[in-house]
Order: structure tokens, then sequence, then C-alpha cells
């Protein structure tokens, strides 16, 4: 008995670490600058900033109530991944905004930039989403280029045929991969760290959970008799005047 309560104890330790590790890292997450531009972009992603404090409460919930809070924690991190899959996998919100807003609001204008240097990624679906859009007619410059942010040397604005209007659309300097799709690989990635860790929690409780039910089983058997019961039973069943039971003193009365 004593090592199926050790075992317990260790399981649900490591339980509790796993669980402090989910709230820290979806807390970074949360905190991390890159992630809070990339999400900013437009109001409609402001959903994603729910689905990460669910994704925070539901860590919390797994130091304090194990198995109810490794199963909503499953479940957040699932409703997250559908979220991005099904809004941005095919860059449609990027490409909104890169077709009336970059150039325009200068705001989303530098969030997007920003993505765009960080992912080395290129417009919502890809690059070319820049060759119908509003900022490709607001200077002649503009036309069969991308945006700085697109090319490779961005910061460095070095090579020859990088000016201040942006880089070839079609040159090696820029970026071909959409933004849309970068943003869900990023997702992705850590989605998979933390789907590691939920699914080490579960194996890690149905583990605890069947010692458990191991030291019920062993707790519910009745103790085993002693030899001096042993003797004293036969000599009462003998004996023609019953001796008294033991335990209650007037039981036999």
């Amino acid at each position: 008995m004593f090592c199926l309560v050790i075992i317990i104890i260790f399981c649900f330790s490591l339980l509790q670490v796993l669980g402090a590790a989910i709230f820290g890292f979806c807390l970074w997450l949360r905190l991390d600058f890159w992630y809070d531009h990339n999400i900013g972009v437009n109001s409609v992603l402001k959903i994603y900033h729910i689905a990460i404090y669910i994704a925070i409460a539901v860590g919390g919930l797994i130091i304090i109530f194990g198995i109810i809070g490794c199963v909503g924690a499953i479940a957040s991190r699932l409703v997250l991944l559908v979220l991005f899959q099904n809004t941005i996998s095919e860059g449609n919100l990027f490409r909104g905004f890169i077709q009336t807003d970059y150039g325009n609001d200068q705001g989303k204008t530098r969030i997007i930039d920003f993505v765009q240097w960080k992912l080395k990624c290129c417009g919502g679906q890809r690059y070319t989403d820049y060759l119908d859009s509003s900022w490709a007619h607001q200077d002649q410059n503009h036309i069969g280029q991308v945006p700085l942010s697109c090319c490779a040397d961005y910061k460095s604005n070095e090579a020859s045929n990088i000016n201040n209007h942006g880089c070839k659309a079609d040159g090696n300097l820029s970026y071909k991969k959409g933004c849309g799709r970068a943003i869900v690989n990023l997702v992705e990635k850590r989605l998979l760290l933390i789907t590691g860790i939920v699914v080490a929690i579960l194996g890690l409780q149905l583990f605890g959970f069947l010692f458990i039910v191991l030291l019920i089983c062993y707790l519910r058997k009745p103790p085993p008799q002693q030899p001096d019961d042993v003797v004293y039973e036969m000599a009462r069943t003998q004996e023609k005047a019953p001796y008294p039971t033991r335990g209650n003193t007037y039981s036999n009365l």
C-alpha cells in the first residue's frame, strides 16, 4: 500500500507541474510582443485574445482540478486551432487589409509591415495581393512592386533594386509566402508543444487513476484473521457455554 501511495503522490505532483507549465506558457504567449502585434491587425482577430485567456484559465484549472482542467485544456486548444484554420488559413483577412487599408491606415500598415518582416511573408494569400491593391495605385512607382517589409533586405535597404517604394514583386529579394499561412504555421507550431504537454497530462492522470483504484481495492479487503482469533472461534463452537463475542462486552447478552 505504501508503494501505491508514493506512486499516486508522484503522478499528481508531476501533473501539477505540467499544469503550471501550460499556465505559464499561455501567459507568456499572451504577453509576447510579437503575438500581440500579429493579432492586433483587425478587431475581428480579438477573439484570439479571448481564446488565450481561456487557455490561461484552463491551465490554472489543471493545477486545481486535475482531470476536469485537462479536458478543458484540450477543448480550448482545439477551438483555438479551428478558429485560426477557418479564419485566416487562406489569408482572406490579411488580403482584405492589404487591398483596402495598407498605406491608408498608418496603424494597420505598421502592424502588417511588422508581421511581414518577422514572419518573412508577403501579402495575405501571396505577394500578388499588392499588385491590385489601393497601395499600388497611390504611386506610379508602386506598380509591379511590393512594400519594403516584403523584401529580404528590409532593414539594411542596401540591395540595388530596393528603393523607397519597395522591391520587385517577382524578384528574388521579395518573399513569396502569404502571411495568412505563415501565421497559421506559427500558431500550429506552438500548439503542437501544448498538445504534447496535454497528452502527457492525460497519460499521467490515467496512470494515477489506475493506482488509486488499486489502492481503494486494497483498502476494502477485509484484514486477514490472526492465529489467536482462529483458536478463539474454535473454542467457542466446541464449548456448551458460548464464549462472549470479542469486541463489545455486552454483545453476547
